[in-house]
């Protein structure tokens, strides 16, 4: 079975980074329609992990424009329709 480029963004969050908790929750996360953008999906990776963006200043500074970056390289947009999440 061929991976989509969902797969290989979450693969790439879990192995490199070591956010792997998100990769297990994922679904109970994702809306049945409408668009995510890329910040948004950096948040949703944080709050898996048990962590609140909002009062992290390291969330702020570093991973939200790592998780961003990710999320465009692989999805190739920001927003991108929920659909490409399933």
């Amino acid at each position: 079975m061929n991976k989509t480029p969902f797969q290989f963004l979450l693969e790439e969050i879990c192995v490199r980074y070591g956010f792997c908790e998100f990769t297990r929750a994922f679904d109970g996360q994702v809306p049945a329609s409408g668009l995510i953008t890329g910040h948004q999906f950096a948040e949703w990776i944080y709050l898996a992990e048990g962590m609140d963006p909002s009062t992290s200043l390291e969330f702020q500074r570093e991973w939200r424009a790592k998780f961003t970056a990710l999320f465009e390289k692989y999805l190739g947009n920001d927003p991108v329709d929920v659909v490409v999440l399933k």
